[in-house]
């Protein structure tokens, strides 16, 4: 997308303090593992056995890897031909991207960690309907992306179709994957019952007016709706963030420590940071600034950040109560071996 790869001067700039952040954070989870080591707290034997158990998911998030860093390296453009009077823009865009040619780079890797996250779902249905992925967290994930994949199918392949080395049809079939997944994944979904079907659609047509009411002009004047669509995906994704936190922190179903319930806690925070970063750096210099010429209707950008700042805090939080659920159970399974 010409648009949203346009180059920002502040976006190379905010590359190296992300990438300090992420090496501050490695450094830290580090130092912890270590610490709780020398306590006599690190559950080695527990930790061996789960990482046998996400073997799968290793194995193919290592071959997922290895493809985007080929892709990478090439650096070829598979989205939409690029005229030869925009040839200087394009390569301005890519000196400011040196790693990844653009910033819908950030959107391509985001559907590499879903079709992966999902994959590992539907491979382990039955961890996954004890996790706080499943009910609403997946079916508002599964709205999204019906609204994702409708605005592929009618949005123009210069308009919101991907850029750089991971869009054009690549994108395209990643993103496809994803809801033929999520599909599967939600298909009791009809026989869920009034009162859970009334809900969902109140929660739809909130969302559909937030979007509507919050949207970008990207879209040709009398294709608003997708301008719309964009806002749509980003207001459920953050509905499922708040369903997931939720049915996290409070819901009896939700069992302990699984394979797939440690996968989705890893993947997701990353997964929707790359949005987040992506709101934050492809628009405007610096987060929460507006652009009249990319406003269609209110403050799409503004909007947009927020709730890719939200889904990361409340992914967060939820990986918190996960870790603190996981050690109530142990400490509730050393008593009872003692009481035996």
């Amino acid at each position: 997308m010409e648009v949203i790869s346009s180059p920002q001067p502040g976006a190379h700039m905010m590359q190296d303090p992300v990438t300090s952040l992420a090496l501050m954070a490695l450094a830290l989870a580090v130092w912890v593992l270590e610490w709780r080591r020398c306590r006599g707290e690190f559950p080695s034997a527990t930790c061996w056995a789960l990482m046998r158990q996400l073997l799968p998911e290793l194995v193919a998030s290592a071959a997922m890897a290895g493809l985007v860093a080929a892709l990478l390296r090439r650096g070829e453009h598979n989205g939409a031909p690029i005229s030869p009077q925009d040839e200087p823009l394009w390569g301005e865009i890519k000196s400011e991207w040196p790693v990844l040619s653009t910033a819908d780079t950030l959107l391509g890797l985001q559907a590499t960690l879903r079709v992966l996250l999902l994959a590992s779902a539907t491979g382990r249905r039955g961890s996954f309907r004890c996790s706080a992925f499943a009910g609403e967290a997946s079916a508002f994930f599964c709205f999204a992306a019906v609204c994702k994949v409708m605005l592929l199918a009618m949005s123009p392949q210069e308009v919101y179709h991907l850029d750089g080395p991971l869009g054009g049809r690549l994108n395209v079939a990643l993103e496809v994957s994803a809801l033929l997944m999520l599909l599967n994944l939600n298909r009791d979904m009809p026989r869920l019952g009034l009162a859970r079907a009334v809900c969902y659609t109140a929660a739809l047509g909130i969302a559909t007016c937030v979007a509507t009411c919050n949207r970008l002009a990207i879209a040709d004047e009398g294709d608003s709706h997708l301008d719309t669509l964009f806002s749509l995906v980003g207001i459920l994704e953050t509905m499922a963030a708040a369903a997931f936190v939720g049915r996290a922190a409070l819901s009896q179903e939700v069992s302990g420590s699984s394979a797939f319930a440690c996968f989705a806690h890893s993947v997701l925070p990353l997964q929707q940071f790359l949005w987040a970063y992506f709101m934050l750096t492809a628009w405007v210099a610096s987060p929460f600034e507006s652009d009249p010429a990319l406003v269609g209707a209110g403050r799409p950008l503004e909007v947009l950040q927020l709730c890719g700042l939200a889904q990361v805090s409340m992914y967060l939080t939820a990986g918190a109560v996960y870790s603190a659920s996981c050690g109530l159970e142990k400490i509730q399974d050393r008593a009872h071996f003692l009481q035996v």
